[in-house]
């Protein structure tokens, strides 16, 4: 069957999008060791943000990256921009490109309507609301504004681990048309040069960053504390990131895979 792709969000895209990023992905360019083979039923979760298509193969909405799926086991072709793919229908009568899904299933996370409910340890950073809730074997110990990254240099969505840590550092712009050099404090790595640290600013609740999370001194260090109890007990807290920037179009909200 032939796609009709004049959708609005194809035409936002430009170019045919199974998954968003800003960038186009297709099926045969991924490499997923747990990929479906066939079309399954049962419970997957979705590599990456992608396109929902109905039986006519018209895209009906965008599915976020690590939603849990329940899928009916049927399968079919469809054909995108000339090339066949095959579609796994979910529950929802709409159907997905099997390459996007996967059979990892994340047995305490659901990034549907980013909540969290499971009993476990993690940071949870939402773009949309610009909040940061940390958790602790089911419990809050912190919840209160952040500042994610700006359209321009936005802040990824996925799921992370910290890596470095620095107690102190200066921090200076690889940008050349927005140099800066500033001091911060408790610098915790997550994602390449993202970092959660201390920020002296007062728009918390408000992207403008350059793509770390800022955060109030007080409280990078809370997060900072809260690591290291967390590692004494022997738990990586996972880090957590969702939701749409503000002032990002959904399709280009950047996404890296977990």
């Amino acid at each position: 069957m032939r796609l009709n792709l004049r959708s609005p969000v194809t035409l936002i895209c430009f170019t045919f999008a199974l998954s968003y990023c800003g960038q186009t992905r297709s099926p045969q360019n991924t490499s997923q060791p747990t990929s479906l083979k066939s079309c399954q039923s049962g419970i997957f979760t979705t590599d990456w943000n992608v396109n929902a298509r109905n039986g006519d193969g018209i895209v009906e909405k965008l599915i976020p990256q690590s939603t849990a799926l329940s899928l009916t086991g049927e399968a079919k072709i469809m054909t995108v921009n000339s090339t066949d793919y095959e579609f796994c229908k979910t529950s929802e009568n709409l159907w997905i490109a099997k390459d996007f899904l996967s059979a990892d299933v994340p047995q305490n996370d659901s990034t549907i309507e980013g909540t969290y409910t499971d009993a476990n340890t993690y940071i949870h950073v939402n773009l949309t609301t610009q909040m940061i809730t940390v958790m602790q074997a089911g419990t809050v110990i912190m919840k209160e504004t952040v500042s994610t990254g700006k359209p321009q240099y936005q802040t990824c969505t996925g799921v992370f681990y910290i890596g470095t840590r620095n107690r102190e550092q200066t921090m200076r712009s690889p940008f050349p048309q927005d140099p800066y050099s500033i001091y911060t404090e408790f610098v915790q790595y997550f994602d390449g040069a993202m970092a959660f640290h201390s920020a002296d600013h007062d728009y918390f609740g408000y992207n403008v960053s350059h793509g770390c999370v800022n955060m109030r001194k007080a409280s990078a260090e809370v997060l900072w504390n809260y690591y290291v109890e967390s590692k004494k007990n022997g738990v990586n807290p996972r880090v957590v990131i969702d939701g749409v920037s503000p002032g990002v179009n959904p399709a280009y909200q950047c996404t890296h895979k977990r």
